[in-house]
This record gives C-alpha cells, sequence and structure tokens, in this order.
C-alpha cells in the first residue's frame, strides 16, 4: 500500500502488479464493503485534499474514479 512513486516503482518490479494497492484503492475497496457509506465520501475526499498532497498531486480525482467504479463493480454485482 503506497502513494510514494518510488516505491511503488520498486514494488513494481519485485511483486506482482496486482498485490500493490493505493489509498485510491483502499477507499474504493471500503465503499465496496460497505465499510463506508456514500454520505462519508466527500467529507473523505475534503479531507484528504486539506491534509495530503502526494508525488501524484491531489488525490481527489483518483478517489472519485474510484468511487464510481465501486458503484458499478455493486451494480454488477448486484443484478447476477
Amino acid at each position: 500500500m503506497t502513494d510514494d512513486k518510488g516505491a511503488r516503482k520498486l514494488a513494481e518490479s519485485v511483486m506482482d502488479k496486482s498485490m500493490i494497492q493505493t489509498t485510491p484503492h483502499l477507499f474504493g475497496w471500503l465503499f465496496y464493503s460497505n465499510v463506508l457509506i456514500d454520505s462519508d465520501k466527500q467529507d473523505i475526499i475534503e479531507e484528504h485534499s486539506e491534509f495530503r498532497v502526494t508525488q501524484w498531486g491531489n488525490l481527489s480525482k483518483f478517489f472519485e474514479i474510484m468511487y464510481k467504479r465501486t458503484l458499478e463493480h455493486r451494480l454488477m454485482h448486484h443484478h447476477c
């Protein structure tokens, strides 16, 4: 689990890429598994934006992408 580019590249050189996770991955998983609920989303994004800027810049856009993917996966899983 990392948002550090150097650590991520190192991990990719010694591990399967699918084993490497980022904060947005964790964010999405917590919503998918219902640990977090929809009303938590904006508060988390705002808090993270205020206090944490990574080498990737502000992660808000990645949180939004993961949240949308989570909704898509929920919808697909629900209909199966």
